[in-house]
């Protein structure tokens, strides 16, 4: 076996333990510094939530341990040129990776991969934010076509009722609906990075594709309110067109554990009753080239006022893949047994 060698050795050894992209990434890595290893590929798993790619790395003192390196879920990769023959067994990787912050297991979180050829990986692509406009396209029209979310957009803080502080202060990661592949729940799910999102504006019907979980809300432009999917998850919704403002209303959710929010967004999952309640508003700005959905979210069992917030999305290309998200049961929960080491 050809040795890889071991770099930042000092740092290293002070590395490890789980992360999630669906969970408080800081609270479980040092995101304001970077250390890198060298390794041989054991195995490469390419999927969501979670990718994980396992080295072999020797140390200094000639012993091999074995690393994981986990990465972000598969569209966000897929647009970064990964794919399920990136890595093979036996290939030696460099990565630059932030490190975890208990110093008991050996896991970082990947930032960019260079290859033997020399081709580096992981360096975020840019998606197309020329898509024009055309100029005959009006009123709530403009709402409609291919986004990209831009930066966090405004997340007020949460004015949790006494039941919603007790559930943050006693937040347990091994019950997180994420560890089941439970969907992320609005608002959260307009909140969440390198994802894109898609608007549809029929006759009679809206549809919202998310690119995160593959949810797609069915949202009806007529009196009654419809189930917005097949699951139940989204609720009971119904659509108005408002002025050049899409209006959605939707109610009866189920209970969630994270319904109102997850952890890489609140800190904790905060959940939410089946009293939950959300409205939001579609509007477009800079002539049709920047989508805000403005929010708002009641549930009086959890929260002691309504939570307002926005989140604005930069239009790009029609064209612009979206991938399947695909979410792997096994991988999902991998965080639960806070990632075994291999």
């Amino acid at each position: 076996m050809r040795n890889p060698s071991l770099f930042s050795c000092v740092v290293l050894l002070a590395l490890t333990s789980a992360a999630s992209a669906h969970h408080s990434k800081t609270a479980h890595y040092d995101t304001s510094r970077t250390v890198a290893i060298t390794g041989e590929v054991v195995q490469w798993r390419f999927r969501s939530p979670h990718a994980a790619l396992i080295l072999e790395v020797t140390a200094e003192d000639g012993s091999t341990e074995r690393w994981l390196v986990e990465g972000s879920a598969v569209p966000t990769l897929k647009r970064q040129g990964f794919d399920r023959k990136t890595f093979a067994r036996g290939d030696i990787v460099d990565v630059r990776a932030e490190p975890s912050r208990d110093p008991e297991k050996r896991v970082v979180f990947g930032l960019t991969y260079r290859k033997a050829d020399g081709t580096v990986l992981g360096e975020r692509r840019e998606v197309d934010e020329a898509a024009e406009l055309d100029a005959d396209i009006q009123g709530v029209q403009r709402l409609a076509g291919r986004w990209e979310g831009l930066g966090f957009g405004e997340r007020f803080p949460m004015s949790l009722s006494a039941a919603g502080q007790e559930a943050k202060d006693n937040y347990d990661d091994a019950r997180s609906p994420a560890n089941t592949c439970e969907p992320v729940n609005l608002p959260t799910i307009l909140h969440v990075p390198n994802f894109l999102f898609d608007v549809r504006i029929n006759d009679d019907e809206v549809i919202l594709y998310h690119e995160i979980y593959q949810v797609v809300r069915k949202v009806s432009l007529g009196s009654e309110a419809q189930q917005a999917e097949p699951t139940g998850a989204f609720g009971s919704v119904r659509g108005r067109i408002d002025g050049e403002v899409l209006v959605v209303e939707s109610s009866e959710y189920p209970a969630s554990l994270w319904g109102l929010g997850i952890a890489a967004i609140k800190g904790s999952d905060i959940p939410a009753s089946d009293r939950k309640r959300v409205t939001e508003r579609y509007i477009s700005r800079d002539d049709g080239q920047t989508l805000r959905v403005e929010y708002t979210v009641e549930d009086p069992v959890y929260l002691s006022e309504p939570y307002q917030g926005y989140r604005d999305f930069g239009r790009i290309s029609d064209d612009t893949p979206m991938h399947p998200y695909g979410c792997d049961t096994e991988s999902a929960s991998r965080f639960t047994e806070s990632l075994k080491q291999e």
